[in-house]
């Protein structure tokens, strides 16, 4: 007698909240995959990590002029790992004298995990965020919150993230076309 009349019981009324609260839990699920790109790498499972860009050695760090931190959540996603492999590409490729003689540094950093990083940058999605140095002290940055919408046009992706760099490093070790 679970219903009489119209009248839901408690027993009817706990299904129906169940139900909704599973209904409402897939479909945060689903939207979280759909926008992520769907194809998150999981925590032990294999992937193919590239070579590393050059570490600074202790004599070039106060040279360093410009830091690029790519900033991803703890889910990292295709799109993630695509945006940060095109930024790693580009750097290599426009910048690779830079990144040498160490005026460029490159860091990857989950922002979830290193919150003070996340909160000094503002990061709330994956993005670049280009510093200056001065002095050996971070200063200016600018954060590039649009490569995830720009990763199917590589060449405005090149822009975008290269223009940034190039903002801070002095004309002569800007590296790269400007487009």
């Amino acid at each position: 007698m679970e219903k009489e009349k119209g009248i839901m019981t408690p027993q009817v009324g706990k299904r129906r909240l169940r139900f909704t609260s599973l209904l409402l839990t897939l479909a945060f699920l689903t939207a979280g995959v759909a926008f992520c790109g769907g194809d998150a790498a999981r925590p032990g499972s294999e992937t193919s990590t590239p070579a590393p860009l050059p570490v600074l050695a202790s004599e070039t760090v106060g040279q360093v002029q410009v830091i690029v931190h790519y900033l991803h959540p703890t889910f990292r996603c295709v799109t993630c790992k695509t945006t940060e492999d095109m930024t790693r590409s580009l750097l290599e490729s426009q910048f690779k004298e830079a990144l040498e003689q160490g005026r460029i540094e490159w860091k990857v950093a989950d922002f979830q995990k290193e919150a003070d990083l996340g909160q000094r940058f503002g990061a709330q999605i994956n993005c670049v965020v280009v510093v200056q140095v001065k002095d050996g002290k971070e200063g200016d940055f600018q954060r590039l919150d649009e490569i995830s919408a720009l990763m199917d046009d590589p060449a405005a992706f090149e822009k975008y993230v290269g223009d940034a760099i190039r903002k801070y490093l002095p004309q002569g070790l800007a590296g790269g076309q400007r487009q």
